[in-house]
């Protein structure tokens, strides 16, 4: 009777470890944002190889009752699939500390270290005396000792404090990650049990809990790629609509720039010969401004009709803001400026683009409140649960309603005729769009008058 009911318990236990591994390996972690991405293959690496070691005991438990003579090679095989699912399990552990809050994570890491190599010198020292156990075996019992037991409490804390961490970054759901490592402690504890009857049922109940656990943890990883999924949607649908956009676009503005280039050299080519009378001069000026307006113009369609390609790396926004402001530098001499920056906030995106995006957002806070007696422009960089904000305010005269639902139109501008080409902010939210963010335009308000215009740039923030 003990018999079958250990063999059920050794079958339903693999299948419990078996299923954890496949919940975790069907999930698409490459193209996450979150770092417990790169450490749970070493979790499902753990269950498997328990999964295995609790098939191989079942199958060793009806083979030693038919065969004689291979109950100590079939016991040295289970051993080392054991010893091998504890080593996966102490390298999850590790790896988790690096994901950790935790203030004194070196002193815990030596700490580790320093046990491992008391386990080492202990095993040494007790293989040399006479004991009922033999060294290999001795070995097996310090490693449930100390890769069992530590490295499942050491991953299960970390677990905990990770939960923790992204709970306060904004992410919502992240209880089950904590059951997670509650779990995953009992896991260890039961490891500690043998395998005995009661051993064997704790495990089996430990391993459920823990593949229920997982199965509600890592629906954060499905959510994300349901977010990611629906972003390339709309990115490709709005690449649809600028390609045949662009297509129409590019031929205008080619066939405009050609007979530009050659009015402007034309220009160049008549000046000699024009008398330096003011009024002539004046009209050669006013014809070269206006086809280098136009030729302006053309670039700036053409820049907005070709999306290019981002280069993704990990940006720090304080950075960016910096190198903007340095583009600006001449322009902001007669302007007070104020910067509140958060220094740890990065995104995922391209430097140079975004440094665009910024550098117009400044130009034009320049250009709304020059007129005002003392000019002032704040720029503020925070965080909102998942995303990265930087906020580029002026006290100048803000915008009317009208105006602002067509700021971000092609060719809209408020700026003096002649000093505008109305394509910056469409570039802009163009870039935003890339990026999987968004740029909002509004109104700066004190006792309902306005006092300003406040442009947001909103960005998916990096995340650990």
């Amino acid at each position: 009777m003990l018999t079958l009911l250990s063999f059920s318990l050794y079958l339903f236990g693999g299948a419990a470890f078996f299923a954890l591994a496949l919940i975790i390996g069907a999930r698409h972690l490459k193209q996450s944002r979150l770092a417990l991405a790169t450490k749970l293959p070493g979790l499902a690496a753990f269950a498997l190889i328990l999964s295995l070691h609790f098939w191989y005991s079942m199958a060793s438990l009806s083979l030693t009752h038919t065969m004689d003579g291979i109950a100590y090679p079939l016991r040295i095989g289970q051993q080392l699939l054991f010893a091998g699912s504890l080593l996966c399990l102490a390298r999850f552990a590790w790896q988790m500390m690096s994901l950790t809050q935790w203030r004194h994570l070196a002193a815990v890491k030596d700490t580790a270290r320093l046990l491992l190599l008391l386990a080492f010198f202990s095993w040494v020292y007790l293989a040399t005396k006479p004991m009922s156990e033999t060294p290999w075996e001795l070995l097996i019992t310090l490693l449930r000792w100390f890769l069992g037991l530590g490295g499942s409490v050491i991953a299960g804390l970390a677990l905990i404090d990770y939960a923790n961490h992204i709970r306060t970054e904004g992410y919502i759901g992240t209880r089950p990650l904590s059951a997670m490592g509650y779990t995953l402690i009992g896991v260890g504890i039961t490891l500690q049990l043998g395998e005995h009857v009661a051993g064997l049922i704790a495990q089996t109940l430990c391993a459920l809990s823990l593949v229920i656990a997982c199965w509600y943890a890592l629906r954060l990883f499905d959510q994300e790629n349901s977010q990611q999924i629906e972003y390339h949607i709309q990115q490709s649908q709005q690449h649809a609509k600028l390609k045949e956009l662009g297509e129409l676009t590019s031929a205008v503005a080619h066939e405009i720039k050609t007979p530009l280039s050659s009015a402007l050299m034309s220009c160049d080519l008549l000046e000699p010969f024009v008398p330096l009378d003011a009024a002539p001069q004046r009209q050669l000026t006013r014809i070269r401004h206006g086809l280098e307006r136009a030729a302006l113009i053309s670039n700036e369609i053409l820049s907005y009709a070709h999306q290019r390609p981002i280069e993704r790396h990990v940006v720090h926004l304080g950075d960016v803001v910096r190198s903007a402001l340095l583009l600006n530098h001449y322009r902001l001499q007669s302007i007070r400026v104020n910067c509140h920056l958060d220094e740890k906030l990065t995104v995922q995106g391209d430097a140079k683009q975004l440094e665009q995006v910024l550098s117009n957002l400044i130009a034009n806070a320049i250009d709304a409140c020059s007129s005002h007696e003392r000019p002032t422009v704040l720029i503020e960089s925070l965080r909102d649960k998942l995303s990265a904000i930087v906020r580029v305010s002026d006290n100048g005269s803000g915008m009317t309603p009208q105006q602002l639902d067509k700021a971000k139109q092609p060719f809209f501008t408020t700026k003096p005729r002649g000093s505008g080409t109305g394509m910056g902010l469409p570039i802009s939210h163009q870039i935003a769009l890339q990026h999987g963010g968004e740029l909002h335009l509004k109104n700066r308000m004190n006792n309902d008058v306005i006092c300003g215009l406040q442009a947001e740039l909103w960005l998916p923030r990096n995340i650990k």
